[in-house]
C-alpha cells in the first residue's frame, strides 16, 4: 500500500484513490463541478467525502457535515 491514499494508475483520471475509497467517495474535476451539483449534494447527504481534483491532481476534498467536522469547527 501506498504512503499517500493516491496512487498513479492507467485511467482517466490520472490519481485514483485506493479501491475501497474509491467505492465510498465522488472524485471529480473541480471544472465539472457547476454540472453536478444534484450529485455531490447526494453524496454529501450519504456522508461520503468528494475529492477534487484540477487537470488530474489532488486540489481538495469536500466533508459531509458531520459531528466529527462541526467538533472540529466547534474547537477553531
Amino acid at each position: 500500500m501506498p504512503d499517500s491514499p493516491f496512487e498513479r494508475c492507467d485511467s482517466p483520471i490520472v490519481l485514483c484513490y485506493t479501491r475501497y475509497m474509491l467505492l465510498q467517495t465522488l472524485v471529480i474535476e473541480v471544472r465539472d463541478i457547476a454540472g453536478r451539483q444534484a450529485e455531490i449534494l447526494d453524496e454529501l447527504r450519504q456522508g461520503r467525502e468528494i475529492i477534487l481534483l484540477s487537470e488530474g491532481e489532488p486540489a481538495g476534498v469536500i466533508e459531509p457535515w458531520t459531528e466529527r467536522v462541526s467538533a472540529k469547527w466547534r474547537e477553531a
